[in-house]
């Protein structure tokens, strides 16, 4: 999971190829506009829609607000 300022972070880093800098930037844009949270996922995962959604850690990346109140899990993992 990022806040939207990790992801600008690691976009502004370089680290990624263009692809997935590109998708993140789209999460990075429904979340500034008012989408609670969106998840990157590999697509070639089987289920992962399922996985991402009815599991504690998911298997993909979910961006959320710099605001938004954690789940508690999630404030557990970002310790």
């Amino acid at each position: 999971m990022l806040t939207v300022s990790d992801a600008k972070n690691v976009i502004n880093s370089g680290r990624l190829n263009s692809e997935i800098a590109i998708k993140l930037n789209c999460a990075i844009h429904a979340v500034e506009n008012g989408v609670p949270r969106a998840h990157i996922l590999d697509g070639s995962v089987k289920h992962s829609v399922l996985l991402e959604l009815f599991t504690v850690y998911g298997v993909g990346t979910a961006i959320v607000s710099d605001n938004k109140e954690l789940y508690n899990h999630e404030k557990e993992y970002r310790k």
